[in-house]
């Protein structure tokens, strides 16, 4: 068990570690997965972005005396928690609780919760590779799997899914149970429909992700795509109330939770929330600049990790109104409109940033990923995941188009001194054509040099102010004509 679980360690279960995209908050970060080597995580994310001076070793903890009891939510040290044996004590608190849909079990386990808290209340559960960072809990007369991911937003790790299995399990609010014949679902929940939820996150589901394995005393490399536990590939599910229900035959054989997700990549959505989660890159807008700046400063809250980076962006520019009669959106004040026939772009007084509205006949069967290749035959690869590509109807009948495609890229410069560029775009279709509006925002630096001339690269790109000028640009979009 022990070289199978290692032949997995550096592989992540819920996002790949390849570039990330302009708009996330980080280019890439490795679950080192596995409960004992999650105690160290902080300190193996501080090493991978390149401390400019070594961590000092920790400080060991005391012996405690033969007779101290422990309280049963003191979570001690992580390395502590972590390696506590599994108990059945989730089913004496889950006893005569209904699973509520799209919440959980209120005061115990919610979707969505951040990962300590209901670490805290659940004890420590199995873990097994691939499925880092979630926690199975067998040790009852049913069995609970408590899902996590990253959310995208906070970067926090929180409860992305709980699946319950065995007849012994709590009944939905609605008296749905496991064992209950399938018709009982229709009943229940009405018509269910196609599974638009997802057990490993929206972000991550589809990624490929890389990896090592041990065999032999070989080390291998290994890649693998991001799925659905094979039990909820095809799942019957209800969106209204965020369930999944796996069926074996004709009867209810797990049931899944799932957390509600925006359907929208980040820099599409209102409003986000800010980054809390320690694995967040440090990237702060500061109105006062009018370039990225990097600095180093200690971790005043974790003083083991040492300097870490500081990297500030200036705000994103003011918009103001832009109208034709074909369509109407919010520009940067300032900046400076070429016009063509088949074009509107403004840039920046630098020439570095820019807006750019393009119209293109486009065939009714034509998909849209395909006419922004043809449009932009020379971008770098789209680093949304697939499942926030596809716009929502709702979202593409607000900017008066009928369907549309999401993009997101990042383009690397050769000169150190000169600042890397995220891009955010759209193409949306609105009868015979093909509107394409992408945002070029100057991103942070990605390199830097130490004390002794060595260059190192940061493991995350993030544009928060890149994404704040794409949010405003692309929702104020109206096609007209």
């Amino acid at each position: 068990m022990t070289k199978k679980l290692n032949a997995e360690a550096n592989e992540e279960c819920n996002a790949p570690v390849t570039r990330g995209g302009a708009g996330a908050w980080g280019r890439a970060h490795t679950r080192v997965g596995l409960g004992v080597v999650a105690a160290v995580l902080v300190t193996i994310f501080a090493a991978n972005t390149v401390l400019a001076q070594e961590p000092a070793p920790p400080t060991p903890p005391a012996p405690k005396p033969a007779d101290a009891k422990e309280k049963p939510t003191d979570l001690g040290g992580p390395s502590d928690f972590l390696m506590r044996t599994p108990t059945d004590a989730y089913e004496k608190l889950l006893a005569g609780k209904k699973l509520e849909e799209r919440i959980g079990f209120p005061g115990i386990v919610v979707v969505g919760d951040a990962l300590p808290k209901v670490m805290q209340r659940l004890g420590p559960g199995r873990e097994e590779a691939p499925w880092f960072f979630w926690y199975f809990y067998e040790k009852g007369s049913w069995n609970l799997t408590v899902c996590t991911s990253t959310d995208d937003e906070s970067y926090e790790y929180v409860v992305q899914a709980l699946i319950m299995s065995g007849v012994a399990a709590p009944p939905t609010k609605k008296g749905v149970k496991i064992g209950d014949p399938v018709t009982k679902l229709t009943a229940a929940y009405g018509k269910p429909g196609p599974f638009t939820g997802s057990l490993v996150g929206l972000a991550h589901k589809g990624k490929t992700v890389s990896g090592l394995s041990f065999e032999n005393g070989r080390v291998n490399q290994t890649t693998r795509v991001i799925e659905e536990p094979e039990a909820f590939q095809e799942p019957i599910y209800y969106a209204a109330e965020r369930l999944a229900f796996a069926v074996s035959d004709g009867y209810i054989d797990k049931i899944a939770l799932v957390r509600t997700e925006s359907p929208l990549p980040r820099f599409l959505r209102a409003t986000v929330k800010e980054p809390t989660g320690f694995l967040r890159a440090k990237v702060a807008i500061d109105a006062k600049l009018t370039r990225a700046t990097l600095a180093f400063e200690e971790d005043k809250a974790n003083p083991r990790l040492g300097r870490r980076p500081k990297i500030s962006v200036p705000a994103a520019p003011t918009l103001t109104p832009f109208a034709c009669p074909d369509f109407s959106l919010n520009i940067p004040k300032g900046w400076v409109l070429e016009q063509t026939a088949a074009a509107h772009v403004w840039k920046s007084a630098d020439g570095a940033e820019r807006v750019a509205l393009t119209r293109t006949k486009v065939a009714a069967d034509e998909a849209l990923d395909a006419a922004f290749a043809r449009m932009e035959p020379n971008r770098s690869e789209n680093m949304l995941s697939q499942h926030y590509t596809q716009l929502p109807a709702d979202f593409c009948r607000l900017l008066g188009a009928r369907d549309g495609w999401a993009y997101s890229g990042f383009e690397e410069t050769e000169n150190a001194e000169t600042l890397p560029r995220a891009t955010f775009g759209v193409v949306l279709r609105k009868g015979e054509q093909a509107w394409l509006l992408l945002v070029t925002r100057q991103a942070h630096p990605t390199r830097y040099l130490d004390d002794i001339g060595a260059v190192h690269q940061f493991p995350f790109v993030a544009s928060p102010d890149g994404e704040a000028l794409a949010r405003g640009v692309i929702r104020s979009l109206r096609i007209l004509k």
